[in-house]
């Protein structure tokens, strides 16, 4: 039985990507190689770092953004041009506020989200009957909006 290749080139985009799947879980990523001997390295590296439950070199991610890089890069390029620019604003001061601006994106960890939403998912709110500040709990779509367009980020992020 012949063995698929773990490369391809994708029509109408550049470059090489790593593409398969390997115990229920697919890796398609673009690997930064000019020619397909360099790609086959780079996703042999890949592979075996999965098959060995190790995390993967990732060489789109070679280049380092901070997390306000990433999001003023984003804001240039996309979200200044689109309806809900008003909310990408918004939600990207939020995130630097919460994260901080300096962070790298390479170093934002599932943890780092986990505590994110923890602190965003409660908020104080005026009662109109007592008077009295109290603490409510947000829409988990509203956190799920802000993570989407954090993910947004880091996508775009990984192919510039």
């Amino acid at each position: 039985m012949r063995r698929k290749s773990l490369v391809i080139e994708r029509p109408g985009r550049d470059g090489w990507y790593c593409n398969f799947t390997l115990g229920g879980r697919r890796f398609r990523d673009r690997l930064g190689a000019d020619t397909r001997d360099e790609a086959q390295a780079l996703a042999a590296e890949i592979y075996a770092a999965a098959a060995s439950g190790r995390d993967a070199p990732n060489p789109a991610t070679a280049a380092q953004f901070t997390l306000g890089e990433a999001l003023g890069r984003y804001w240039e390029t996309r979200g200044a041009h689109v309806v809900s620019s008003v909310v990408i604003r918004r939600v990207s001061q939020t995130l630097i506020a919460e994260l901080g601006n300096d962070t790298p994106l390479s170093s934002l960890s599932t943890r780092d989200l986990e505590d994110y939403v923890a602190r965003r998912r409660v908020r104080k709110a005026l009662n109109p009957q007592t008077g009295r500040v109290e603490l409510r709990d947000r829409a988990n779509g509203s956190i799920n909006r802000e993570l989407g367009i954090l993910r947004s980020v880091i996508v775009a992020a990984r192919h510039w």
